[in-house]
């Protein structure tokens, strides 16, 4: 079968081809949440500590 039969048109080309033609899309956000050192393990008992509690136990 080819793929323009599965796709219901004129095949991948087509699509390449308008993937091509489109205007870029929106600059991506500044990412959310706060930046931390996460192999800082004061910093992860702070704030993630059940995580820090699987990964990094208290000796």
């Amino acid at each position: 079968m080819d793929r323009g039969d599965v796709l219901g048109h004129r095949g991948a080309g087509a699509l390449d081809a308008a993937d091509r033609a489109a205007p870029p899309g929106p600059a991506p956000a500044d990412p959310a949440g706060e930046d931390f050192d996460f192999g800082d393990d004061e910093q992860m008992r702070a704030r993630l500590p059940r995580l820090a509690a699987i990964y990094r136990p208290v000796e």
